[in-house]
């Protein structure tokens, strides 16, 4: 007995199949380069006592790095305690 493609599971194949193209297509792994990386370019005073966690406190520090894709996220801890 053949099955026949009725509309309903055709709507639900196709959907299947846009689903499983997303999840192939936006699941590469998110790069994660470490702050000590050669290519991000520090100026400033900043301490390197732990490359992988620099640390700042004064004005005039500034960080840069090139990047290509669509979006880009830092992780930067403000642990001063202020001024008014």
């Amino acid at each position: 007995m053949k099955s026949k493609l009725t509309l309903k599971k055709f709507i639900k194949l196709f959907f299947f199949l846009v689903l499983l193209q997303l999840l192939i297509f936006c699941s590469k792994a998110q790069d994660y380069i470490p702050a000590n990386d050669s290519k991000i370019h520090y100026m400033g005073r900043i301490d390197f006592s732990d490359s992988l966690q620099p640390k700042y406190s004064f004005p005039g520090v500034s960080i840069k790095a090139k990047f290509s894709g669509s979006g880009i996220s830092a992780i930067i801890h403000d642990y001063g305690i202020g001024g008014e």
